[in-house]
């Protein structure tokens, strides 16, 4: 199965559990077609993958339920906002590091009698690492749309034109700093560069290689951190000396949302 087949799964089977399970207000109380409300987060390219594609095929598999589509900017803060207004979407695309939190607060539902079911789907087409990230308290409370792997991606021109050799595998921690100090151009020193020298999320995700390349750990003995060793610091320190006069991107639209 490809890699957009078991997204497209996922999807359908995701979209059709929840009509089921969700919120009461769900249940058809009049005749006529069933609305569900989806939200994600993710790039313009990924919307258009469930607008063109992923929400056209479920709904017509499925001609009784309709899908309202929904993007938002600053996503994390507009879902956690819309639970506490009592009008959180019935399907939510989530990242590992927001489900967990948001699983444990009590905003999402365990699926394993669903996934597992007469109308479930297989577990073993996906990664089996993937459902391991979905588990908590030994029950499963996402299915996994797909993985990504970080990778550092550098644009030749610029190298060439500040005669900068290309990344290869002898570079260290120096070495990318030190390309990233001389990318960066901020004419007017106002500490919003013209040309970014480095451009990435700023979060738990792109600050986990740096702390195991440090040889630290997020936790040791099983449940306890830790984010004080001299390894955690040290790759701390190095990241936030990634961000030139520690500003962050302000707008959220490069990142999905985020």
């Amino acid at each position: 199965m490809t890699l957009r087949l078991l997204t497209l799964a996922a999807l359908v089977f995701f979209l059709a559990r929840i009509v089921l399970f969700a919120k009461p207000a769900l249940a058809p109380a009049s005749k006529g077609p069933v609305t569900v409300e989806m939200s994600v987060w993710g790039m313009p390219f990924e919307n258009k993958l469930y607008t063109d594609v992923y929400i056209p095929e479920f709904e017509r598999q499925n001609p009784g339920i309709k899908v309202r589509f929904s993007h938002f900017e600053d996503y994390p803060n507009r879902v956690l906002l819309s639970h506490a207004g009592g009008i959180a979407p019935d399907v939510i695309r989530e990242g590992y590091e927001t489900a967990m939190a948001w699983t444990q607060r009590g905003l999402n539902l365990p699926l394993d009698k669903f996934i597992d079911g007469p109308d479930g789907i297989d577990r073993n087409d996906f990664i089996p690492v993937l459902w391991e990230g979905m588990k908590w308290k030994g029950q499963t409370w996402a299915v996994p749309q797909d993985i990504n792997i970080l990778g550092l991606f550098y644009n030749k021109e610029l190298f060439d034109k500040a005669g900068l050799a290309y990344p290869d595998e002898t570079w260290t921690w120096k070495d990318l700093k030190a390309a990233v100090d001389k990318l960066t151009i901020d004419k007017d020193g106002d500490g919003r560069p013209e040309q970014k020298g480095l451009e990435m999320a700023w979060n738990g995700g792109t600050f986990r290689p740096f702390l195991y390349q440090a040889g630290g750990e997020f936790w040791k003995e099983g449940d306890k951190a830790a984010f004080d060793s001299p390894e955690a610091v040290e790759a701390l320190e190095f990241y936030r000396s990634l961000m030139k006069s520690y500003t962050l991107t302000r707008s959220t639209e490069g990142r999905g949302g985020l």
